[in-house]
C-alpha cells in the first residue's frame, strides 16, 4: 500500500507507520512482518510459512462453527449484507462517540474533584496555620 494520497486511509486502519511495512494473514486481522528484509529470508517467508486462510474461497481450512457461518452469510443477498456491515459499522461508531462522551464528562468530573480537594486543603491550612 502507498501511504500517500488514496491509500492514507488503508494505511491508517492498518496502523502502518512506517514505510515500508510489510503486512501479511487474514485481510480482517493483519500482521507485520518484523524478519529480516533479505531476499533469501523474504522468499523462505512467503514459501514455508505463508499459508491460506479460512475464508468464503477456502472452506476446508475453516473450523465447523466458522464454516456454518460463512454458508449463512453466503446464501444472503449483497445487498442485504451490506446493510448488515453498515449497521454494524454505525454500531461501532456510535460505542466510539459514546466513550469519548463519557471520558470528556470523567474528565470534567475528575478536575472538579481536583479543584474541590485542592480548596478544602487549603482552608483546612488556613484554618490551621500549616
Amino acid at each position: 500500500v502507498n501511504c500517500a494520497g488514496v491509500g492514507t486511509s488503508k494505511c491508517d486502519e492498518l496502523n502502518i507507520n512506517g514505510f515500508p511495512t510489510l503486512m501479511y494473514g487474514d485481510p480482517s486481522n493483519m500482521v507485520e512482518y518484523k524478519g529480516d528484509r533479505g531476499y533469501k529470508s523474504l522468499s523462505h517467508f512467503v514459501t514455508k510459512e505463508l499459508r491460506k486462510t479460512c475464508g468464503p474461497s477456502d472452506l476446508g481450512l475453516c473450523d465447523e462453527a466458522t464454516k456454518q457461518l460463512l454458508h449463512g452469510l453466503l446464501k444472503q443477498p449483497t445487498e442485504e449484507l451490506r446493510r448488515a456491515i453498515a449497521a454494524k459499522r454505525q454500531a461501532a461508531d456510535n460505542a466510539d462517540k459514546e466513550y469519548e462522551a463519557l471520558l470528556k464528562r470523567l474528565q470534567v468530573e475528575y478536575e472538579e474533584g481536583l479543584k474541590r480537594r485542592d480548596e478544602t486543603k487549603r482552608e483546612t491550612q488556613d484554618v490551621l496555620g500549616h
